[in-house]
């Protein structure tokens, strides 16, 4: 188990510090102008991957910030952190989608949004239970006790037990982002699978399982790729993880949450 500063443990470190790079990039003069664009709330410079576009100008800023980041690695990346800024930059776009359930997740989703574009968060992200048989959903799978699940629903918030899979460079992140599974009955018994939220990396009662290290401990002459781009996965593990109210974006309404990813659409500017 490892506990602490995960920046020194030899198998994150290195990746820890090739996305430090990532970040210290947009503070280069070099740089700057591709890579960030000012805040529309606070006027701060961050990163244009959270930029909503909506002029030709601003698909073109785009496109010049997640070139830069790509061109650093050569694309040996996949998960650089305009990769989840870009999916969360949709997702609050489409707030009025997530209102259709309850106005309170339209807000959430709009507000926890802006607190990662001005704070610079790296985010994770899961989306699927763990893979025991893909044709059933979570509720089916080990009589229901292993994929995550609402075990309870407070005032404050929801408790959540179970595990999920599979979160990239999770190790190194700052937040986690829970997405629904898309194999959700309309039936009680899959309700309780049915959510998506966001943590911090240190809730408490949260938990990761990497997969064994591709890297062998060798420098970048002797493992080019491995000492500066493993990313690493994981599987996370909730252990009764409390989320409150502010980070909850959907819970129960299995329909929508099977629609997740073919019906949110950005609503007018």
């Amino acid at each position: 188990m490892v506990t602490g500063k995960i920046a020194d443990h030899p198998s994150f470190r290195n990746v820890a510090r090739t996305y430090a790079k990532l970040f210290d990039m947009q503070h280069d003069p070099k740089y700057a102008d591709a890579l960030t664009y000012e805040s529309p709330t606070t006027g701060d410079r961050v990163n244009a991957s959270f930029l909503v576009p909506r002029t030709k100008e601003d698909l073109e800023h785009r496109h010049a910030a997640i070139r830069t980041w790509a061109e650093y690695s050569h694309g040996f990346l996949g998960r650089t952190g305009d990769y989840m800024n870009g999916a969360l930059t949709a997702l609050a776009a489409a707030e009025k989608w997530f209102a259709q359930a309850d106005p309170m997740f339209g807000e959430n989703i709009r507000k926890y949004y802006e607190h990662c574009r001005e704070n610079d968060l790296l985010a994770t992200h899961t989306l699927i239970p763990p893979q025991v048989n893909r044709s059933v959903s979570g509720s089916e799978q080990l009589g229901g006790q292993l994929s995550a699940r609402v075990v309870e629903e407070r005032e404050d918030g929801i408790v959540v037990h179970g595990a999920r899979m599979l979160a990239t460079i999770a190790p190194i992140a700052d937040e986690l982002l829970v997405f629904p599974s898309t194999l959700l009955r309309s039936t009680p018994e899959d309700a309780p699978y049915s959510y998506a939220f966001a943590l911090p990396n240190d809730a408490p009662g949260m938990r990761y399982l990497c997969r064994t290290s591709l890297y062998n401990g060798g420098g970048t002459h002797d493992e080019p790729l491995a000492s500066r781009f493993e990313e690493m996965d994981a599987v996370v593990v909730f252990d009764h993880v409390f989320v409150p109210n502010d980070r909850i974006f959907m819970l129960g309404h299995p329909e929508l949450c099977n629609a997740f990813y073919s019906r949110p659409a950005p609503g007018p500017s």
